[in-house]
């Protein structure tokens, strides 16, 4: 991991954490938003594992983390997280190291706290655990940041999206969190390479990182201004952003589209684009969200000459 800006990093986490930090009110996502403890999107579904499935170079939106560990389980070997916020890639690494330590309700305990229990997100009592396994960077980030909050008796979930469903959701959602394929997990883990970068996705190119087997996108596709890519229509921006994505021929690049949004069906019709309508129940309501799956096919050279 990068240390470059550790030391800005902090001091933007305790200004996050003191209501300090400025955002810039035209940005969704920049440099300093909170973390969310977990993906949003539903990586249970059969389309999303069919996708995951024996990707050995894997670009993720670094995000939660849940990208990240779940195409490990499915066979990664190379990943790269990237993502605009710098906070990310400190959490990531630190679920890497809980899941490397604690039980999978422990697990569950650290990443997302108990209210049940008046138990915090990242319990110090947890941590002590889990920081034997940080690497050195992430380890003074964690270190500096957590003191603070205890110093200044500061709820350690202020840094943190107020995006939190139920650890049953939670688990529904997740793979990895499946008994078995936790414990899987942690013994892949030991094989796989992790990178991470403070990167939007859009500035990722082949010329830096080479091309990968598999992009996971999240759903970052909701928050591009495609409208510079210069096409003459969406659908020709949307297809060019995906065509410019740095995949190996065959590789595959997902994106979620919710149901909050418009649906992209109609935009997205194109013979490598398939888009999978998946049901899901929140709370109450009962949503249809859309997996898109773009695949690099080569071009077919034709060999018969033309006379």
């Amino acid at each position: 991991m990068h240390t470059d800006s550790l030391k800005t990093d902090i001091e933007a986490a305790k200004k996050l954490a003191t209501g300090t930090l400025k955002f810039p009110i035209e940005q969704y996502f920049y440099r300093y938003s909170p973390i969310y403890k977990t993906t949003n999107e539903n990586m249970n579904h059969e389309p999303y594992i069919e996708a995951l499935r024996d990707r050995k170079k894997v670009l993720s939106i670094t995000a939660s983390g849940d990208q990240i560990l779940n195409s490990i389980l499915f066979g990664g070997k190379e990943i790269t997280g990237t993502d605009i916020s710098a906070f990310p890639k400190y959490f990531a690494a630190l679920k890497i190291a809980a899941l490397k330590t604690l039980s999978k309700e422990e697990f569950l305990i650290f990443t997302l706290g108990s209210i049940e229990n008046n138990i915090p997100v990242l319990s110090l009592k947890l941590y002590e655990k889990v920081r034997k396994n940080l690497d050195p960077v992430s380890l003074s980030f964690w270190d500096e940041v957590l003191s603070f909050f205890e110093k200044e008796k500061i709820d350690t979930d202020k840094i943190f999206n107020q995006f939190c469903p139920s650890y049953e959701r939670v688990k529904k959602q997740n793979p990895y969190l499946d008994d078995k394929n936790y414990k899987r997990l942690r013994k892949m883990l030991e094989d796989a390479y992790i990178e991470f970068y403070d990167l939007g996705i859009e500035e990722v190119n082949k010329n830096t990182f080479g091309k990968f087997d598999l992009i996971l996108l999240s759903n970052v596709i909701n928050y591009i201004d495609f409208s510079s890519l210069g096409g003459k229509t969406l659908k020709d921006n949307y297809i060019k952003f995906f065509k410019n994505l740095p995949l190996e021929n065959n590789g595959l690049a997902v994106a979620y589209n919710f149901a909050f949004c418009d649906t992209l069906s109609d935009v997205l019709s194109n013979n490598k684009i398939k888009i999978h309508k998946v049901k899901e129940q929140i709370l109450s309501t009962k949503v249809e969200n859309e997996i898109i799956v773009f695949e690099n096919k080569p071009k077919i050279l034709s060999l018969i000459r033309k006379k």
